[in-house]
């Protein structure tokens, strides 16, 4: 049961008639496909049973968790918060695991979302400067993306985007724009190798996007397509101009769809087709794999002939 009440919103579990369980939510995670809360107890935080399904418009029981008893004994890893978090520091858990690698948060280091200093560095000589020479525009203390290699930007990027099932010889809290992704972490041995059999669709996109050709054939990096500082979910004609800047009349890259569907249908589609929503295999909402956007780049026959036979239906 969801409860809201003047001291905040709380999940609730009955047995019987018989309330076992309440915890109020005290941070949120997710907010694009869906939400998942977490609650504090002592310095550590844990995942709530329920969770919120964006794309239904409903709750639902939180990705792989049981569906036939509420658990609120799911404990957030150093991990989990690297990705959903800017900076946390960390300590000995206070709540007693089996494991016995329970850690816990320092509250007041906790440092929310993604914020400005993940993607170029520490910013507090920046702010000093700056704010003692207003009149200089130009960042002389902080890193500029554009500085960056293609490797040293994708590097970045994969702090968060290069999967979860990897062994980490450092917390990727220490990482600094420039630095090399594989001194933090390396896909696990366990994990298979990076190919298309082995990756999933959740949280490997830089892997993902390895295995496209336009990445391997060209100079582009993860913001030759993404604007970091803006929200762009479905919006599939500012990405399919992105793709045009390659593809296009003076390359003689074209789709082999050219000519042959309008030219604004195409360009609206050009996305779903090559770069279609695929099921995750990480993350499961009662039974029913998530649709994540793939990040490998190329040809899907199977979602060509479905866009092909929703335009034939249309006319």
């Amino acid at each position: 049961m969801m409860q809201k009440t003047d001291s905040g919103i709380y999940e609730a579990s009955f047995i019987n008639g018989q309330q076992v369980n309440r915890e109020r939510i005290d941070l949120v995670t997710g907010g694009v496909k869906g939400e998942t809360y977490l609650y504090w107890k002592e310095n550590e935080l844990f995942e709530l049973p329920v969770s919120y399904d964006k794309t239904k418009s409903k709750w639902i029981v939180s990705p792989g968790f049981d569906t036939t008893i509420a658990s609120f004994d799911r404990m957030v890893n150093l991990r989990c918060m690297e990705c959903h978090a800017s900076y946390a520091k960390t300590g000995p858990g206070k709540v007693a695991s089996f494991s016995g690698e329970s850690v816990g948060f320092d509250k007041s280091s906790v440092v929310l979302k993604i914020d400005c200093e993940r993607c170029h560095g520490p910013g507090r000589q920046h702010a000093e400067y700056q704010f003692s020479n207003p009149d200089i525009k130009t960042a002389k203390y902080i890193t500029r993306i554009q500085s960056l290699s293609q490797t040293q930007q994708t590097d970045l990027c994969g702090t968060c985007h290069s999967g979860t099932q990897t062994d980490n010889s450092r917390s990727i809290f220490e990482f600094k724009p420039g630095d090399k992704l594989a001194d933090f972490k390396k896909r696990a041995a366990s994990a298979g190798p990076p190919d298309l059999k082995h990756l999933d669709v959740h949280g490997d996109q830089l892997e993902m996007l390895k295995t496209s050709k336009c990445f391997s054939a060209s100079k582009m990096n993860c913001s030759s397509c993404h604007d970091a500082h803006k929200k762009q979910h479905d919006e599939a004609l500012y990405f399919a101009a992105k793709c045009e800047t390659c593809h296009s009349n003076a390359n003689h890259k074209l789709c082999k769809m050219t000519g042959k569907i309008d030219a604004a249908v195409l360009r609206s589609k050009c996305i779903d087709c090559h770069m279609p929503l695929l099921p995750s295999k990480a993350i499961v909402n009662e039974q029913q794999s998530v649709m994540i956007r793939t990040h490998h780049i190329g040809v899907y026959p199977d979602e060509t002939s479905k866009i092909l036979q929703y335009l034939k239906a249309k006319k």
